[in-house]
């Protein structure tokens, strides 16, 4: 899965199987379980998630940020 800086994927989640996930951006996911829960992590660039459900996982919502463009300024207090 392929998921684009500044957009939002869904990735279904099958009963047993390892889900390994990674991006060069930082990261987002929501696990959204069968009895209404979410849990939200955020997760900085080249962190690798591994996610095994035994059935309480719906799906996974990942939303992959932009990074600014261009010089950043660093200030020194």
């Amino acid at each position: 899965m392929n998921i684009e800086p500044g957009k939002t994927g869904t990735m279904k989640v099958e009963n047993g199987r390892l889900i390994r996930y990674s991006q060069n951006k930082p990261v987002t996911y929501q696990f959204f379980t069968r009895d209404g829960s979410t849990i939200e992590v955020d997760l900085p660039a080249g962190v690798e998630i591994r996610v095994i459900s035994n059935g309480d996982i719906s799906n996974i919502n990942i939303s992959v940020f932009e990074s600014p463009s261009g010089p950043t300024e660093i200030v020194k207090g």
